[in-house]
């Protein structure tokens, strides 16, 4: 009668003795390789997700070429978030400009175990009435529009990243860190190619944050985005919390998993190597749930 918790005792002790050493084996494994060995990797496992490594600074960012351009931008996306464990204040900036209608939005909160930040310009095909601004598939702008952006975000004084290019998407992720989103403030900084689509922009940057403080040099406006306009319902603070209070749980299982490392690449690279379903799991920021079919047609341009 003691036979079968027997041999489930010597499999569990056996399994616990295989994963000790293959933990071992990939620590030692991480820490042999050089540094521009690692960014090569990290740079090729996160690239089919739309994303970059950025060494200097810790952090990953989007690509110019990342698949979540083909499928623009609607308000349902921003919806939706919360339950797939993403909470973020956003602010939607709607101007008209050459006879389209164009948006760019802010989002700074949390995305699963990571902290970070996004700025995406969009704009639909001709003007769009506002009663149906939230029904609207925005189109991503093409390589011929993008902006040149600036955007750092910061958590109680502390920078977390900064980045400045031309770009539709911009954004800054900080792996393992857990924020509240009214935790965070992004200053950011957008240069148009003509002074219409600037004042057009501000015009309405101003009736959607009144009390935003704005500066201007040339065709480049500075501002920062702290507070969030948006008021919810009862519901949906209940869905927020509840996503938050995961992803908090989340982080501190991701930071328990990965202890041996300080440094969100080598974390990164631990679970690739050794718990790659989680890794997976780690680098889905984006507020789409399901584009696998997109990802498959991603070519590998590093950019």
């Amino acid at each position: 009668m003691y036979v079968i918790p027997i041999i489930f005792l010597i499999l569990a002790l056996i399994f616990i003795i295989i994963f000790h050493f293959k933990k071992r084996g990939i620590i030692k494994k991480i820490k042999c390789m050089s540094f521009e060995e690692k960014c090569c990797i990290l740079n090729d496992i996160s690239y089919p997700f739309g994303y970059c490594y950025i060494p200097e600074q810790d952090i990953f960012s989007s690509t110019v070429d990342a698949w979540q351009k083909n499928f623009g931008y609607t308000h349902a996306y921003d919806v939706g978030a919360a339950y797939f464990n993403m909470v973020f204040d956003y602010q939607t900036v709607y101007f008209d400009y050459n006879k389209k209608t164009w948006l760019i939005e802010l989002w700074k909160g949390q995305y699963g175990i990571n902290t970070g930040c996004e700025v995406g310009i969009y704009h639909a095909d001709n003007i769009i009435p506002p009663k149906d601004y939230n029904k609207t598939l925005f189109d991503a702008a093409s390589d011929e529009e993008m902006l040149p952006l600036s955007v750092t975000l910061t958590k109680k004084d502390r920078c977390l990243g900064s980045l400045k290019k031309p770009h539709w998407w911009l954004t800054i992720f900080d792996m393992g860190m857990f924020s509240k989103p009214k935790q965070l403030s992004m200053e950011v900084s957008v240069t148009f190619p003509d002074c219409h689509m600037l004042n057009a922009f501000k015009n309405s940057l101003f009736e959607c944050m009144p009390d935003t403080v704005v500066t201007v040099h040339g065709h480049t406006i500075h501002f920062t985005f702290t507070k969030c306009c948006n008021r919810y319902s009862l519901w949906k603070r209940i869905v927020r919390a509840w996503a938050l209070i995961w992803c908090r749980i989340f982080c501190l299982i991701f930071c328990f998993v990965t202890r041996p490392f300080k440094r969100s690449g080598d974390k990164i690279l631990y679970l690739y190597y050794y718990l790659p379903f989680i890794f997976r799991k780690t680098l889905r920021l984006h507020r789409i749930p399901k584009q696998k079919k997109c990802r498959k047609n991603c070519k590998r341009k590093f950019r």
